[in-house]
């Protein structure tokens, strides 16, 4: 078999097996230039220790003893480090309270616990409470650095939405700490196997992989020593294994999350919107910068245009009430949706997904018929959205928007990408899904301005 022909796992397998080879290769040379087998055993010798020990029952308790605390100790680190970062990031004074014991046991050595653990408790539990105590800070850590990196436009989306903590949890704050949540187990789950085994060495619980290898070291077996080596590397590896695949596994059900709906025939109805959007004097100022200055207009609609850099992005954030006038009033109705110059599409969840997860009373067959209407193909509804065009992925956000349950829906620049071709559709979709709603839309485009009725408000 030529190279060009070997499988990919097989092509990415192969250096590794050959640097394994040439380690065991060094090692055998190694031993027989030592020739002693106390100092030094050899491969050979290794395997023969190991394959004297496991046909005895014991082995297996052994290795069951100190696979099943260290990995309880892993569990209880995994759980309590997340829910501590979470509880972390509610509150200034609740991140301060948990941030200094945890980084107390960052900083104190793992004997000290040890002897601690042994003073106040019995050696049984040593391995779980060890474990647990030196991955704890690491999951803490990650995690907290995983929700501090949240996407702001996205949270922003969320509260225009008005999604519920509970929504907003599972569909934006657990898949974007995930990745943080991940690369602390693959440190975390070997510093768990090196705390405990080191920990049963020290405090001898009896029937645990640390035992045997004090015993390994006491009557010089060497080859048992290296062989119960090979054991705790074999079942650190396999936990790690075990567990990337289940946070795997994890990650793909969250892609799957909000994908079905709740069955109802028909689209909520929102209630009517204002007679007009007000706004009187409204003005915006970022520190001693002024955005906005005294707009006022009135009007069922609004199409707002101006120049880059105008304050047409920061005028609709006031619509929307995500950001506050620094002086005149705006009013609006209370529910509120929007398309953003940004998609802000949750990526991992399909077009159908994003849909549900703002507006979860929305049928199948209803959903379709908004897809339909405004000329989104059906082989984009299933795909996660960061598989879509960007002129597809527009046009869910604008699908988002206008089956919200929403009073007022605002457009930042809508059409963007959209092909010409498909602009009509896009156009006359917007317009006949919102003839019970407040509009208010941002354009620099004449044939949006000429298309849709209201007051236009042009920004300097």
């Amino acid at each position: 078999m030529t190279t060009s022909s070997m499988p990919t796992s097989l092509k990415r397998a192969a250096p590794t097996g050959v640097a394994v080879v040439f380690w065991i290769l060094l090692w055998q040379f190694a031993a027989l230039s030592l020739n002693n087998a106390i100092v030094l055993a050899s491969p050979l010798d290794v395997v023969n220790s190991l394959l004297a020990l496991m046909p005895q029952p014991s082995f297996w308790q052994t290795v069951a003893y100190s696979l099943l605390r260290i990995s309880a100790g892993f569990l209880i680190a995994f759980v309590g480090g997340t829910a501590l970062a979470w509880l972390a990031s509610l509150n200034h004074w609740l991140k301060v309270l948990i941030t200094l014991p945890i980084r107390v046991i960052r900083s104190v050595p793992v004997v000290s616990f040890i002897i601690l653990v042994l003073i106040w408790a019995d050696s049984s539990s040593l391995s779980i409470t060890i474990s647990a105590l030196m991955v704890l800070p690491i999951i803490f850590a990650n995690v907290e650095e995983g929700i501090a990196q949240r996407d702001s436009e996205l949270e922003e989306m969320a509260k225009v939405f008005d999604l519920s903590p509970n929504r907003r949890w599972w569909a934006i704050t657990l898949p974007q700490m995930l990745p943080y949540l991940i690369a602390a187990c693959r440190v975390g789950i070997g510093l768990a196997w090196k705390a405990g085994i080191s920990a049963e060495v020290i405090g001898l619980p009896s029937g645990s992989m640390g035992e045997r290898l004090f015993q390994a070291k006491l009557y010089l077996a060497t080859g048992d020593l290296f062989a119960w080596t090979g054991v705790i590397i074999v079942a650190s590896l396999a936990l790690e294994k075990l567990i990337m695949w289940a946070l795997a596994r994890f990650n793909v059900r969250l892609g799957k999350l909000y994908s079905r709906s709740l069955g109802s025939e028909e689209l909520f109805q929102s209630e009517a919107g204002l007679a007009q959007i007000e706004l009187e004097a409204a003005s915006f100022s970022y520190g001693e910068t002024a955005i906005v200055e005294k707009i006022t207009a009135a009007g069922k609609n609004l199409i707002i245009t101006g120049s880059n850099g105008s304050g047409k992005t920061t005028l609709l954030r006031l619509l929307l009430g995500s950001a506050s006038p620094s002086s005149g009033q705006v009013s609006v109705p209370a529910k509120k949706a929007a398309v953003f110059q940004t998609d802000r599409l949750i990526e991992h969840l399909t077009a159908s997904a994003n849909i549900n997860l703002v507006t979860p009373t929305i049928s199948a067959h209803q959903l379709a018929e908004e897809f339909h209407a405004i000329g989104l193909p059906e082989t984009a509804w299933k795909q996660p959205v960061r598989e879509l065009s960007g002129g597809q992925r527009r046009r869910v956000c604008i699908v988002r928007a206008l089956t919200a349950d929403a009073a007022l829906v605002c457009l930042d620049e809508p059409f963007t990408g959209i092909a010409a071709d498909d602009l009509p559709t896009a156009r006359n979709y917007v317009l006949s899904r919102s003839a019970n709603k407040n509009l208010a839309i941002i354009t620099h485009d004449e044939n949006d301005v000429s298309f849709f009725t209201g007051t236009r408000l042009e920004l300097p």
